[in-house]
């Protein structure tokens, strides 16, 4: 439990600089970043790697360093998603962390499948195709100040068929704000390094602590993103941002 709480604090901390790197004051984080980034290889390296745990295959989390390959990783997911799913998938992105360069991220490709509806259709081409359909996950966190209603942050989601590169397909419907965030998020920390390499920092430290518990690890690191997405919104009104075919 003290853990646990010390970890939340560092990480809440650490959080309160990056509200203050807005794109009207970003530079504001620079002295935490130069401050910190001596100790992020150390942090790096003392997190655990993959195991398998008996029967029980048990991902730990580990931060790695940016891949300039993850862009092409990604283009060949879609190709295959845009193959199986065809004019269903309104569009296809690449989202979170390893969407954005510099980032360190867990070594895991996430993608974001529009549609229309999430309909049994698509659970349906995409289970034909080998992809793992999670249940259990049916909806996304909703930030403070967003409208509380599920049915706004509805989603489908899916691991790679087996022997694939590791991959998560969240499937959101067109417009819903759980649709919006994660473009929006992404373009903003593109738009943004020294909050990119803030966030970073945070993903290591929490990770340090909590390599074997994705649960306590998204329990702190959800509501450190909450408040950069205060700064994100802030930002799209300024720049008046949509979300484009980046990818």
């Amino acid at each position: 439990m003290m853990e646990c709480i010390t970890a939340r604090t560092t990480a809440i901390k650490a959080a309160r600089s990056i509200t203050q790197a807005t794109w009207a004051a970003e530079t504001s984080v620079t002295t935490m970043v130069e401050d910190s980034i001596g100790a992020t290889a150390a942090l790096a390296a003392m997190v655990v790697e993959e195991t398998e745990v008996g029967a029980n295959r048990k991902h730990m989390i580990i931060i790695k360093d940016y891949d300039p390959e993850w862009p092409q990783q990604f283009e060949t997911i879609r190709s295959s998603l845009l193959d199986i799913l065809g004019p269903t998938a309104l569009r296809i992105d690449h989202i979170g962390s390893t969407s954005v360069p510099g980032l360190g991220a867990k070594d895991v490709i996430d993608v974001q499948v529009t549609v229309q509806e999430l309909s049994p259709k698509v659970i349906q081409k995409l289970v034909n195709a080998g992809y793992e359909h999670r249940g259990n996950i049916t909806h996304d966190h909703i930030p403070p100040g967003e409208k509380n209603d599920p049915d706004l942050w509805a989603k489908l989601f899916f691991n790679q068929p087996v022997g694939q590169r590791r991959a998560n397909i969240h499937v959101r419907i067109e417009g819903n704000p759980n649709q919006r965030y994660p473009l929006l998020f992404r373009d903003y920390l593109r738009a943004h390094p020294n909050s990119a390499k803030s966030i970073d920092i945070i993903k290591r430290e929490i990770a340090k602590r909590h390599a074997e518990d994705m649960e306590a690890y998204y329990d702190i690191k959800d509501p450190v993103y909450d408040l950069i997405w205060d700064a994100a919104l802030d930002w799209a009104k300024y720049v008046d941002w949509k979300p484009d075919q980046s990818r």
